[in-house]
């Protein structure tokens, strides 16, 4: 039975990247009769060696990676069809040994393979519109900022990721989403999202096309606003999912849960070859039916901080998220009523393929059982192709 199941897995691995490049090379053929088509193909590589401490006082070692290809077909600039398959594997620290309920690693999954993001898109001048299999933190919830860190909170808000089933990397769902570029300093996105986010099947993940009326549903507006020349830029939001869930105060089933919340980017300064910028994010939620009933985050980017001809950069984040006081989410065994994680990270692309990205953290666990200071050590390497 093992070596049955080994066989199955390793046939729906090459049937995902057969159906891959069989797209990638129908396209080139396209290309090749009629300039109005074209294709794009693009990989990644992500892999983290990290050494963590854990609330027992335990330290150990951990390896996570992941593998993106992703193609597009675009005809006439106005209508894409995308497509991306991934591969993740490695340890789940985080979750199994750290009890680290923000999850240090934004690359930590375990092992998944399949379908990611896959949809159609269309590319107007004023109007995008997106129609498939979508995450959520590609288009919402977003710090320019903030990409540069590995903590998963300084890319995705916790209240997505943890107070409902949110479709966020590894996971996807059956979406349709718009973006309206009123001016060029106001935009408008607004999206609805199947109330959780596509199951794997024995590791592998499918394409799933169903929003299931039962599950609920995800709707999301987030404005846009740019000032003083883009220096400033405001995201404010609100997203609703119609769900059910459990009250913490009576135990009984309530229907929806609203979360009010903010992303801003600040450049402080900007030199000929220097810059300094600030991200902020906050948000709050129904407190009744929330896993974390507020979260506040912010750091600093520190762009070409040395003289140095390759491009790196330097940057400093908090993260915190305050919860209830019985809250279980992650595989330890102990509850907690906050969390704060600092991260100090450094990046620096050393080959025009290859970047380098080693950082530290120091997560607090407020009345954890047992008290928790954990400290982890990561080297990251981004390999592009």
């Amino acid at each position: 039975m093992f070596f049955q199941s080994q066989s199955i897995r390793y046939r729906n691995i090459y049937q995902s990247v057969t159906l891959c490049c069989a797209i990638i090379f129908s396209t080139g053929q396209l290309t090749a009769q009629d300039s109005a088509w074209s294709y794009d193909f693009s990989g990644q590589y992500w892999g983290d060696i990290s050494f963590y401490t854990t609330p027992s006082g335990n330290s150990d070692l951990a390896y996570m990676g992941w593998l993106l290809g992703s193609g597009s077909v675009t005809y006439k600039s106005r209508h894409q069809l995308f497509l991306s398959l991934m591969f993740t594997h490695g340890g789940q620290p985080s979750a199994k040994d750290v009890g680290d309920v923000q999850t240090y690693s934004n690359i930590e999954a375990g092992l998944l393979y399949g379908f990611y993001e896959t949809y159609y898109q269309y590319l107007g001048e004023k109007l995008r519109i997106k129609l498939g299999l979508q995450d959520i933190n590609t288009d919402f919830l977003v710090s320019e900022t903030a990409l540069l860190f590995a903590h998963s909170s300084a890319g995705l808000d916790p209240m997505a990721a943890i107070n409902i089933p949110g479709p966020t990397y590894p996971f996807y769902s059956a979406a349709a989403t718009a973006i309206i570029d009123w001016s060029t300093s106001t935009k408008t996105r607004l999206g609805i999202f199947d109330g959780r986010y596509a199951e794997p099947r024995n590791n592998f993940l499918p394409f799933d096309w169903k929003m299931n009326a039962s599950e609920g549903f995800l709707l999301i507006l987030e404005q846009e606003l740019q000032f003083n020349k883009g220096k400033i830029l405001l995201k404010p939001g609100v997203f609703y999912h119609t769900g059910n869930f459990v009250s913490r105060e009576n135990g009984q089933t309530e229907r929806g849960l609203w979360t009010i919340y903010q992303v801003s980017d600040f450049t402080l300064f900007k030199g000929e070859t220097q810059s300094l910028s600030l991200y902020t994010q906050s948000s709050f939620s129904k407190p009744a039916v929330s896993n974390i009933k507020y979260y506040l985050g912010g750091g600093l980017r520190w762009s070409q901080p040395f003289q140095w001809k390759q491009d790196h950069q330097l940057g400093f984040c908090v993260a915190h998220a305050n919860l209830p006081s019985v809250t279980e989410i992650t595989e330890a065994p102990f509850l907690l009523d906050s969390e704060t994680a600092l991260e100090l990270t450094f990046n620096v692309q050393a080959w025009p393929w290859l970047r380098v990205q080693p950082y530290v953290q120091w997560i607090m666990q407020d009345k954890a059982v047992p008290a928790a200071e954990i400290f982890t050590a990561t080297l990251r390497a981004v390999a592009e192709f």
